[in-house]
């Protein structure tokens, strides 16, 4: 599986489960990215 598949399963998951698209999901990848490598993404 792709990482692009994987993230599509994923924010298909969130908006199913009424997280908004644009910063709520900003928030939730950038906590996943960070638990993974210690590191934020910038988030506007």
């Amino acid at each position: 599986m792709t990482v692009q598949e994987t993230r599509n399963k994923l924010t298909d998951y969130w908006a199913g489960h009424e997280v908004q698209k644009g910063q709520e999901m900003a928030i939730l990848t950038n906590l996943i990215h960070q638990e993974w490598t210690g590191h934020t993404i910038a988030c506007p």
